[in-house]
């Protein structure tokens, strides 16, 4: 930065936090501020307000990739972004149905981290949006079809405990059977 003199930006962050400016436009290494932060060099401060102890503060820090992958969940996989709204009413209503989303796709998550089944986003979303049944008639019967049941749709059903539906079934037992 100093032999090439590209020292305009009025920000302190980054190398030029380094530099000292002698006069309006000639800048030298700050040697005492260099020196200052090398004794920090291999730390990572946290300052809280919190009267956690030390070791409480670390925990919770160490969890903060559950908070980022939170935000990332519900901006990507439940596309909470972009808003389509423009009255605070739909907006708030948009966002607290993404947070209801989230509650119940975290809630499916820990029951399947429980039972050791293995997931992903993407994979949950795709199991369930394959759980499909159809109703049709015929002349004699009203019945019901399932459609594509993956295997991570049957483990999602089975740790949920609800039976997987036969492949064709009576519409009245279907109904009575799963509440619909």
């Amino acid at each position: 930065m100093l032999e090439e003199g590209n020292i305009d930006s009025k920000s302190k962050r980054g190398a030029k936090k380094y530099l000292k400016e002698q006069n309006k436009q000639n800048y030298i290494l700050d040697i005492e501020k260099i020196e200052n932060d090398e004794k920090y060099d291999g730390y990572y401060g946290i300052i809280t307000n919190t009267k956690l102890s030390p070791k409480e503060i670390l925990e919770q820090y160490h969890t903060l990739w559950k908070v980022e992958e939170t935000f990332r969940t519900l901006k990507n996989y439940l596309e909470t972004r972009p808003v389509f709204h423009w009255t605070p009413k739909r907006i708030k209503g948009h966002i607290v149905m993404s947070f209801i989303s989230y509650i119940i796709q975290r809630t499916l998550e820990l029951e399947l981290e429980k039972n050791n089944v293995e997931y992903s986003h993407e994979k949950i979303r795709e199991a369930i949006k394959n759980m499909e049944y159809i109703e049709f008639k015929t002349q004699k019967q009203h019945l019901v079809a399932r459609m594509n049941l993956n295997k991570l749709g049957q483990r999602i059903l089975n740790t949920l405990n609800i039976p997987v539906p036969k492949i064709i079934s009576p519409y009245t037992e279907f109904k009575e059977k799963y509440k619909i």
